[in-house]
């Protein structure tokens, strides 16, 4: 993962890094505030001891104090070529060459937990050969390596598996064959965009897919396969020394995925314009085949490795002792910048900067990391900018420098004409890109400006070219010069002879370009103002366009997206359009001049103010999204953003539905079906923002309706109600009834009379409008009343629980008349049933520690067999009863009374009842609390439903009896029970059940 620093890191490393006193470090990684480094070394000691501790080939430390993690201590038997974060940070992939782990057999590639150095189980790839590079993408793997099968599939240099199990994943479909110049093919490392849609990849192979792709290779990663990108070069197509079977070394995307740099080895090999040796940025969503680097840095011959891209600076690394050094080879040629084995580089031109620390070379730098706090540095050797840091060091950001575009100047504002006319003289005029003030002479300040051949004022340094090949800067104040300072060339006599020859100059994003006498072409050499290093090349950028002929200028300074030119031979000033770094072909105007306003503009050097302390406007990046949705889940990326002068660095997401995110990839899953704006909101290295909205209509996968109905039966005719269905996300459409009797309807609603008493299956089929369905299923039954009172059944149990549950007796049916009794041993709350609803209190009776309650219904057909319950507030012995009897009315219970026991004793008696509707039965229930009793007799000519007696102490003994037919109407005399034992604790019922 890449970081966006904000500086150029410190050139001296912090003090505590632990010490790697063999092999060589391959890899570092951070995970939260430890740091976890492979390598070939066996043997590490921490910076302030001198005690040696073993460590093979990986090991952890903590990233603030450099302590060795003595509990992460895993064993390898071999090489760590690689090391990748795991989702979640609790477990880190390493890659290499090893076969064991701990001394377990664990080859090329393992997971291990980053507290115990354990290999986590599950994780279980087989790879043929070693393993070099990882990335993560897509909830995928990616492993680049010199292996030919992966768990034993064909899949050559490159593949993809499942990042938790390690199984093969078919998603890098593609087959890299050949090699570049013998040996195997092989991914060497890769990296991937931030967004996720591309993956770069170096390398020795000639085809990916059957198509040239000579040692680089561009994926696409948004489709449901990895395909090539529109995008190639044949710059490294090119042969450098037969030693190495690639000249590839590393790759890293900068942190904005908008370009790549690629490092290489190769010896010198004729230099220019092979690219051997060489650092050069790529720009990512360039198109097409033939395509050219923005920039190279050539090494003279040095082998380079390691890379790291930040918005400040492009650090390099390997056993390279030049910088800029295209022309020689093992030797420093002109132009060429000491650098040894090690450098940062201007992103924007490939410049080296002034950061310079230096390291004793070795074999080189195999590893570059970016963290928040700074950049780790991996390698083969022990000195670091002068200072003992065994093949581990840290350059921190603390102290470090930042590197601003300097300003140029800007219209409106005064434009100077140094050596005006071919004399000595300064002048200056208002300008403010359509009409000039009046000249305003300024003191040549004891300088021979006629022997200027181009000026650049840059925030507050004015850089001049000389006849005499040289380029000096000095301060300028807007009147007054400072003493000049002589640039140094690092003998770049191609340079100066261009000096020598120069009639105009100008600088434009880490370029400094000018026009040579005679010459009909603009030219431009990278430059750096933060080194004041000239690019060693130059680059012819366009020859004459429509209206402009190079070979007349006589100066030039660049406003915005404009280039003005003053011409040498009739004082006119022109303008272009200026985009991509060229002047635009027919936007060439003449807007001042002798004939046009009388100002001539002829002279030695035409510049723009720029004052000290300035530095250019910082352009806003252009911020734009893509959006990938299924059902409610979407994946959005910032591709497509872009900053035109720098890099962005930081992207946020606002969703529209009141949750946001951040990181140039990020997923959401929306709360429901709907339209939401979602806007990205992107911030550059200098604190621009730009934010761009898409709006986004999501379904969710369609969920099935469920299907529910209500019936009310009057004996065999019943109304069925389908209106309790549901749909989660749509609407229903459809019911279907089979009413069980090989009869059916449609509709919400519908009635149907059976011929018959009994039970039948009756199923209801909803649709919703999606077209998904449900079916309900339940039994009803129906009965023909006889007018008379029929008893139907039974249900009871007891026990000591919090929740007292009973099934309804299953030849229950419609209409059924159904009384329910729950008596327990402690006051407790009672709410009522649950599973089978619909009841009404009857009455409740508390006798002190003793409680009764009941219930009535009249049964729902489909009430039969289903179970019911009663959840107290408490655990309490008790005794639940349910007695359900046919022919009773719509009240079910006429009239009721019931008491308490207010005497010990063993008999008790229920209270008397008044029946005023003839056919009625009388149904009674006792409920005793009581240690000792285990029975209660009933009254004679009763008929017993149910007797039950709890265990243990205060135990529930209940009898459940009625009529067993009708009784007179009248007033029912109370019935006694007799208990066998004595009691106070007791509840006594009547209830009139009438026809």
């Amino acid at each position: 993962m890449q970081y966006p620093q904000d500086r150029v890191v410190s050139a001296n490393p912090v003090d505590w890094t632990p010490h790697v006193l063999d092999g060589q470090v391959n890899a570092v990684v951070q995970i939260g505030n430890r740091v976890f480094v492979g390598g070939s070394f066996t043997q590490v000691r921490e910076f302030d001891s001198a005690t040696v501790q073993t460590r093979n080939r990986l090991f952890a430390f903590n990233a603030t104090t450099g302590r060795l993690d003595t509990a992460f201590v895993p064993n390898m038997n071999n090489e760590v070529r690689t090391l990748l974060p795991a989702p979640g940070g609790q477990s880190i992939y390493a890659g290499g060459s090893f076969s064991t782990v701990n001394g377990a057999t664990n080859r090329i590639l393992t997971r291990l937990n980053t507290t115990t150095g354990q290999a986590l189980p599950g994780f279980v790839p087989n790879f043929s050969a070693r393993v070099l590079d990882l990335r993560l993408a897509g909830g995928r793997l990616y492993v680049g390596g010199a292996f030919a099968t992966v768990n034993g599939q064909q899949q050559a240099a490159l593949a993809t598996i499942d990042p938790d199990t390690g199984a093969f994943d078919p998603y890098v479909g593609l087959q890299f064959a050949g090699t570049q110049n013998g040996g195997t093919t092989q991914i060497l490392k890769m990296d991937v965009t931030p967004d996720e849609t591309r993956l770069v990849a170096v390398g020795n192979f000639a085809t990916v897919g059957g198509q040239n792709r000579r040692q680089l290779v561009q994926f696409d990663l948004t489709g449901p396969s990895a395909t090539l990108a529109d995008w190639d070069t044949t710059r490294y197509t090119a042969t450098c020394s037969s030693s190495f079977n690639t000249y590839m070394r590393d790759v890293d995307y900068s942190p904005d995925g908008r370009f790549f740099v690629v490092t290489t080895t190769g010896a010198y090999s004729g230099g220019p314009p092979r690219l051997c040796d060489t650092h050069a940025r790529w720009e990512t969503y360039a198109t097409g085949a033939n395509l050219n680097p923005t920039w190279i840095n050539y090494t003279g011959g040095d082998t380079s490795y390691a890379v790291a891209v930040t918005p400040q600076a492009v650090y390099v690394g390997g056993h390279f002792r030049w910088a800029n050094n295209p022309f020689r080879g093992d030797a420093a040629g002109q132009g060429a910048v000491p650098r040894s084995g090690i450098a940062a580089l201007d992103p924007v031109s490939g410049i080296p900067l002034s950061w310079n620390p230096g390291r004793t070379l070795g074999v080189g730098v195999f590893d570059l990391t970016a963290t928040p706090t700074g950049m780790w540095l991996g390698s083969d050797t022990d000195r670091v900018n002068g200072e003992f840091h065994a093949r581990l060091a840290m350059f921190p950001l603390a102290g470090g420098t930042i590197v601003r575009p300097p300003s140029a100047g800007a219209l409106p504002g005064d434009v100077y004409q140094a050596g005006a006319g071919g004399t000595d003289a300064v002048q200056r005029r208002s300008y403010d890109g359509a009409t000039a003030g009046p000249v305003q002479p300024v003191g040549d300040g004891g300088v021979a400006w006629s022997g200027a051949r181009g000026t650049v004022m840059l925030s507050g340094q004015l850089y001049t070219a000389w006849s005499d090949g040289k380029l000096y800067k000095r301060t300028f104040n807007g009147t007054a010069f400072g003493a000049p300072s002589e640039v140094n060339l690092y003998g770049l006599t191609d340079f100066a002879t261009d000096m020598q020859n120069m009639t105009g100059m100008f600088y434009h994003a880490g370029r400094l370009y000018f026009t040579r006498t005679g010459q009909s072409s603009l030219y431009y050499r990278g430059f750096s103002p933060e080194s004041d290093i000239v690019g060693a090349q130059r680059t012819t950028a366009t020859g004459n366009i429509t209206g402009l002929n190079f070979s007349r200028v006589g100066g030039m300074f660049v406003n915005g997206d404009k280039l003005y030119l003053s011409d040498s031979v009739d004082g006119r000033l022109l303008r272009a359009d200026f985009a991509g770094g060229l002047p635009v072909a027919g936007t060439v105007v003449a807007v001042s001049g002798p004939a046009i306003d009388g100002v001539d503009w002829r002279q030695r050097g035409l510049f723009l103010y720029a004052a000290a302390g300035t530095t250019a406007p910082n352009r806003p990046p252009v911020a734009a999204l893509t959006t990938s949705c299924a059902d409610l889940s979407c994946t959005v990326r910032n591709t497509g953003s872009a900053d035109p002068d720098g890099t962005i660095v930081a992207t946020t997401w606002n969703f529209g539905d009141g949750t946001t995110a951040a990181g140039a990839l990020a997923a959401h899953t929306f709360p429901g079906s709907g339209t939401y704006p979602i806007s990205v909101t992107v911030t550059d290295d200098r604190g621009g923002t730009a934010t761009a909205t898409a709006t986004v209509t999501v379904q969710g996968a369609n969920q099935a309706p469920t299907a529910d109905f209500a019936v009310m039966c009057t004996e065999l005719a019943c109304t069925f109600d389908g209106s309790p269905s549901s749909d989660p996300d749509g609407s229903i459409t459809g019911y279907a009834w089979d009413f069980g009797d090989a009869s059916g309807g449609a509709g919400q609603s519908a009635s149907h009379t059976y011929g018959a008493p009994g039970t039948y299956p009756v199923k209801l089929t909803v649709t919703d409008n999606s077209g998904a369905a449900h079916t309900v299923t339940k039994n009803i039954s129906v009965v023909q009343n006889t007018g008379e009172i029929q008893f139907v059944g039974l249900a009871r149990t007891s026990g000591n629980q919090q929740t007292h549950s009973l099934t309804v007796p299953a030849a229950v049916a419609g209409g059924d008349g159904l009384l329910l009794f729950l008596t327990v041993n402690t006051t407790v709350t009672m709410p009522d049933p649950a599973g089978v609803t619909g009841w009404t209190v009857v009455d409740t009776q508390d006798n002190g520690g003793v409680l009764t309650k009941v219930w009535k219904k009249v049964a729902a057909p489909e009430d039969g067999g289903d179970p019911l319950s009663v959840t107290l507030s408490g655990l309490a012995k008790g005794d639940l009863a349910l007695v359900a009897y046919r022919g009773t009315g719509n009240q079910v219970v006429a009239a009721h009374e019931s008491a308490n026991e207010t005497v010990t004793r063993a008999e008790h008696t229920t209270p008397a009842v008044a029946v005023t509707t003839p056919g009625s039965w009388v149904v009674s229930y006792w409920g005793e609390k009581s240690s000792a009793s285990t029975t209660l007799a009933p009254p004679a000519g009763e008929t017993v439903r149910s007797a039950q007696s709890g265990t243990g102490n205060g135990r529930i003994t209940s009898l459940l009896t009625d009529s067993g037919g009708q009784v007179a109407t009248g007033t029912r005399s109370g019935l006694t029970a007799t208990a066998d034992s004595a009691s106070l604790r007791a509840t006594m019922w009547s209830l009139v059940i009438a026809p």
